[in-house]
């Protein structure tokens, strides 16, 4: 649900969690149209400040999130690894328009965090 903070068009429903935020074995549903059909997101693994891992799948696709973070400097490097597996023919079709899509959403996603990180406003929510 930290999401809400800095993604402006975000929605979830919060199937499973038992603090209210993400830990392990925590579970919600998106439904982003112009991605599929709804997808139930999991966290495998959750290291504050560490690691975040999710699986998130749908019909159509199955996706392994990584998210690393390191300190770097005076600050913190953070790496984001997406494992996609099609699960079937939409699927596979989906993976070869994500591959054209996918650098712009990645850098809106950065700019986004970015600006909450130096801000601490969501982008498109300031007035």
């Amino acid at each position: 649900v930290r999401e809400y903070d800095w993604i402006a068009h975000w929605e979830c429903e919060l199937l499973h969690s038992v603090g209210g935020y993400n830990e392990p074995g925590c579970v919600f549903r998106t439904a982003f149209p112009d991605e599929g059909d709804p997808e139930v997101w999991v966290t495998s693994r959750f290291e504050p400040c560490e690691r975040l891992e999710f699986v998130r799948s749908n019909a159509q696709r199955a996706i392994h999130f990584v998210i690393g973070l390191a300190p770097e400097g005076g600050g913190t490097r953070l790496t984001w690894t997406h494992h996609v597996t099609a699960l079937d023919e939409r699927g596979r079709a989906g993976l070869a328009e994500r591959a054209t899509t996918f650098p712009a959403q990645i850098r809106m996603v950065e700019a986004m965090l970015a600006h909450f990180l130096e801000t601490g406003k969501c982008l498109g929510r300031e007035g």
